[in-house]
């Protein structure tokens, strides 16, 4: 069943932005939804086509029986619905795109985890956090989103309930793949360990013809890491790979590149 919709265009006045509470301002920022005015135009509420009454004829839940809301958020509601409406007809769409997203989260949880275990400087660093914080923050918003969309879509449809419950059972999902995929299955060493072998190999070991195939952490101090070093010759060798940063003082000035050195030992 497909909802209809109103265009709503004609002004019911003007009410207060409920974003920037009416300073024009989102933190330093000009607000986008007013553009600065800090007031908003008022338009029949899409859900209730301004009667106020929802299908059921109960009070519209959207405008609570007000019969308007912001031209904002009538074009969100409008937005939502023909997104809700996409899913009525084809539900299909809606399981695929949380599988990619759920693809992309497993990918990229892990990595994200693991340098935020060496320094929480990483969530400031573009350089450093890029492309797998870039990847699992947009598949994590998509499925908000969506999740959202199915909400507002559906909010005064008597069949709307199995919607918001597959939209909310999904993005919880999506969630619960991040904690998996990362703190709970990671032990905080891989990025570390991709670090070492690719120092070892580039800048210790390039002179001779034996290369590191793999490192493997095992425990650490602060910042100093311990673990062996399998080389391509059958040997293993005890590593120490040291992280030491220069400090907070230089975290915009500088990337986490410049500011930090890694130091590796191989005994």
């Amino acid at each position: 069943m497909e909802l209809q919709h109103k265009d709503s265009t004609q002004s019911k006045g003007t009410c207060t932005c409920s974003w920037c509470k009416g300073s024009g301002k989102r933190g330093r920022r000009t607000c986008p939804d007013c553009n600065g005015s800090g007031t908003l135009y008022l338009v029949d509420c899409p859900d209730c086509l301004g009667t106020g009454v929802s299908r059921d004829r109960g009070v519209c839940k959207t405008c609570k029986g007000k019969k308007a809301v912001s031209s904002v958020e009538a074009d969100r509601i409008h937005t939502a619905r023909e997104k809700y409406d996409g899913y009525l007809q084809n539900p299909a769409g809606v399981f695929f795109k949380s599988i990619a997203c759920y693809i992309a989260i497993a990918f990229t949880a892990r990595s994200v985890w693991d340098q935020m275990c060496v320094t929480l400087e990483f969530l400031f660093d573009a350089e450093m956090i890029f492309p797998s914080g870039f990847i699992l923050l947009l598949a994590l918003s998509l499925l908000f989103k969506q999740w959202n969309n199915l909400i507002k879509g559906s909010t005064n449809d008597a069949d709307g309930s199995k919607p918001r419950t597959i939209g909310t059972v999904l993005f919880i999902v999506g969630i619960l793949t991040a904690i998996i995929a990362g703190p709970v299955t990671s032990d905080g060493f891989g990025w570390m360990e991709s670090k070492a072998k690719n120092t070892l190999n580039d800048k210790i070991l390039k002179p001779s013809s034996v290369q590191c195939l793999e490192v493997e952490l095992s425990r650490k101090v602060d910042y100093t890491y311990f673990g062996k070093a399998k080389m391509s010759n059958g040997e293993s060798k005890d590593i120490v790979a040291r992280f030491v940063k220069t400090g907070l003082f230089c975290l915009i000035k500088k990337s986490n590149f410049e500011r930090s050195k890694m130091f590796f030992h191989v005994s």
